[in-house]
């Protein structure tokens, strides 16, 4: 085989470009070069199998170096379909270890091998754990979004693992019901911004802190709208952070009278029971948004708008 038709192949492979494209771009420059079937034969053969037994060594260097920590991993986990939509046949989990920054797992799931493609993520999460389990590696945080199987699993299953939520997710929800209520108390909008930055802080102000705590500065919001910044009921959280003296000309925002329906409808949002068990668990220094920067990456490798069998998707 000559060189120069491999070294296309892994080149087109390895940059994430659309084989049809270049090979067209080469023949219509009057440059000889391989078809199309040759190329996949070359990612069959040789190209897949070597980036697949490339990873596991690579996997298990990691784990090696992994298996050093004494403090367990911080794993960040999250879910990816090979399609914008709710018909997905492949499903992947990548999880990553957040103090290196570094992936660590990838499982790939199909739709067949699961009841519907909902349930993908789960699977793929239930394998990476094991994966990581029977390597020998402690486990003692792990991040992930809201999904509702995740927990109920975590809960049960992995109760010697600490489960908290990114915040971005539990942020994003939640400004979806604010904007929703917009619409008949206009008086909100101008407290969009403020109340979601005002969940980061109640997390990333609380590393050392009891999950009640973060819980305590979130509700102070329901008293920092109505212009009441001293004096609040939770014992845990009792002033604001921000200096009492305010200058009411810097302040945009008009305060929020009680008891009025604009008010009353946020609080009961804000102190929604199920809002405030994600608060507690929402983590105060790991995210996933890295694994959300990976997964944005695959994109140029694995298209959703085009399909790829499973080695080839898996290898991607």
């Amino acid at each position: 085989m000559p060189a120069g038709n491999l070294d296309i192949s892994a080149a087109i492979s390895f940059n994430g470009a659309s084989p049809t494209d270049v090979l067209r771009v080469l023949k219509s420059a009057g440059i000889e070069t391989i078809s199309y079937t040759t190329y996949l034969r070359h990612r069959r053969e040789l190209i897949d199998p070597t980036i697949y037994n490339y990873w596991r060594l690579h996997q298990k260097e990691m784990f090696d170096e992994m298996k050093s920590k004494e403090t367990g991993l911080i794993l960040g986990g999250d879910g990816r379909s090979d399609s914008p939509g709710h018909c997905a046949k492949y499903g992947s989990y990548s999880t990553m270890e957040l103090s290196a920054n570094k992936i660590i797992d990838i499982q790939m799931v199909q739709k067949n091998e699961v009841t519907s493609s909902n349930a993908m993520e789960l699977e793929g999460l239930k394998r990476s754990l094991k994966c990581l389990e029977d390597s020998k590696l402690e486990i003692k945080t792990i991040v992930t979004d809201r999904h509702p199987s995740i927990q109920k699993f975590l809960r049960l299953s992995k109760k010697h693992v600490k489960h908290e939520y990114d915040t971005w997710h539990v942020a994003k929800g939640f400004k979806k019901k604010i904007l929703k209520l917009i619409k008949s108390c206009p008086e909100l909008a101008p407290w969009v911004k403020s109340i979601i930055n005002h969940i980061y802080w109640s997390a990333s102000s609380s590393k050392d802190d009891k999950p009640e705590m973060i819980v305590a500065k979130w509700l102070s919001i329901c008293n920092h709208i109505k212009n009441k910044h001293t004096g609040h009921e939770d014992k845990l959280f009792p002033k604001c952070a921000h200096e009492t003296k305010r200058n009411r000309g810097q302040n945009k925002k008009k305060w929020l009278k009680p008891k009025s329906k604009a008010y009353d409808a946020f609080c009961e949002l804000a102190q929604n029971k199920r809002l405030l068990n994600d608060v507690k668990k929402l983590s105060p220094g790991n995210q996933t948004s890295n694994i959300e920067a990976f997964h944005s990456l695959i994109n140029q490798f694995a298209p959703k708008r085009l399909h790829f069998s499973y080695i080839g998707m898996l290898t991607r």
